[in-house]
């Protein structure tokens, strides 16, 4: 096997719902508010792939 062969090209498909207040994390929502979790619900999807790919986030 070569040493500069390059590494499998992937694309990973994420569907996800808008962040509406009281809609999405409503555990989180419980403490810290309805529309402070909305404001954190599109983070979530962000940070775990961000340091891994090249992210291209469409909006429909």
């Amino acid at each position: 096997m070569a040493t500069n062969a390059m590494p499998p090209v992937g694309y990973i498909c994420v569907f996800a719902k808008p962040p509406h207040p009281g809609a999405v994390k409503t555990r989180l929502a419980a403490s810290i508010g309805e529309i402070e979790a909305a404001q954190l619900a599109p983070l979530g999807l962000r940070a775990p792939a961000s340091d891994r790919f090249t992210l291209e986030i469409f909006r429909f």
